[in-house]
């Protein structure tokens, strides 16, 4: 698009350049959008993400697809990102190209509507920044320009010094004593994770139809399948919207639960310990507390007393 804008709005002769660079990626994207059709589902998978976008239910209980939440340390680096690509704009209003324009804009809208786009909006601004800072610090004052050119020329020379595959066996070598001496290590957080309860499912060899907190989900399909066969996990999207609607009338303990449990014929259930259903279950005589830890509460039903 910012191409064919410069070709529209070109005055010179330099326009057929840009006529050839938009011809060259819409042919491209088209080879790649009859390519992408070659796959076992075809049109369908293609038409995928426009559905899952479409279907708000699920959206608006899928993290990734919310809006940032800047309260949260983990997106403070995006923030300042966002922040000082704002203020290029503002500064390089005359140097930035029509095509650096767009893109900017469109990827910080993508970002802020949902952070599963954040990494995108980083990966296009960082070249666009790199190409300004030369222009950037020509501006600044001489006394920190030639400090900063300073540095950077030491840190090249630094770099040319080093023959060969010195810095990649250097960093081989420094992984390698890390895992030597154990300051690397596998395994999942305890206290976030259903890790005891679950080394309690596999021995107790439960029967029946189970129903999870789509937390644990992910970490019951590593650990115990298929012994254990989960009702949902954070794949929530692949469920489909009746089955996650059904989760929700669970999890948030709605009128028609007892019915979902009937549906699915659901014989047990793990969940959060500190969640409404887990608390309410304990009340129950048709429910009986089994497992229990800080995480986790593994509840069976009990038939004879319906």
């Amino acid at each position: 698009i910012g191409n064919s804008l410069k070709f529209f709005l070109s005055r010179d002769e330099g326009g057929n350049l840009y006529r050839q660079k938009s011809k060259a990626l819409a042919i491209t994207l088209l080879i790649c959008l009859f390519v992408s059709l070659i796959n076992p589902y075809g049109l369908e998978l293609m038409l995928y993400p426009i559905k899952l976008i479409s279907q708000k239910s699920i959206i608006d209980h899928i993290g990734e697809f919310q809006s940032p939440n800047f309260h949260h340390l983990l997106l403070v680096p995006y923030k300042y990102v966002l922040l000082l690509m704002i203020v290029l704009i503002g500064i390089l209003k005359k140097h930035l190209e029509v095509t650096e324009i767009l893109l900017t804009i469109v990827f910080a809208n993508m970002a802020l509507f949902s952070q599963r786009f954040i990494p995108l909006f980083c990966i296009v601004v960082a070249p666009i920044f790199v190409r300004n800072a030369q222009w950037i610090l020509n501006q600044g004052r001489r006394r920190f320009v030639d400090l900063f050119q300073r540095k950077s020329s030491d840190l090249c020379l630094m770099d040319a010094s080093a023959s060969g595959y010195l810095w990649l066996v250097l960093g081989i070598l420094i992984v390698a004593l890390a895992v030597a001496t154990n300051r690397i290590e596998h395994k999942f957080d305890e206290s976030r994770k259903p890790v005891e309860a679950v080394h309690f499912l596999k021995k107790a060899l439960l029967k029946g139809n189970m129903f999870n907190d789509d937390e644990f989900g992910d970490y019951i399909i590593y650990s115990a399948y298929p012994q254990y066969k989960v009702f949902i996990d954070s794949r929530i999207d692949t469920y489909g919207v009746d089955h996650f609607k059904d989760y929700l009338t669970m999890v948030y303990f709605k009128p028609g639960w007892e019915k979902v449990i009937e549906k699915y014929k659901i014989n047990w259930m793990i969940l959060n310990s500190d969640s409404i259903l887990s608390r309410y279950l304990m009340e129950r005589k048709d429910w009986r507390l089994i497992y229990s830890d800080r995480v986790a509460n593994i509840f069976m039903r009990n038939i004879s007393d319906k």
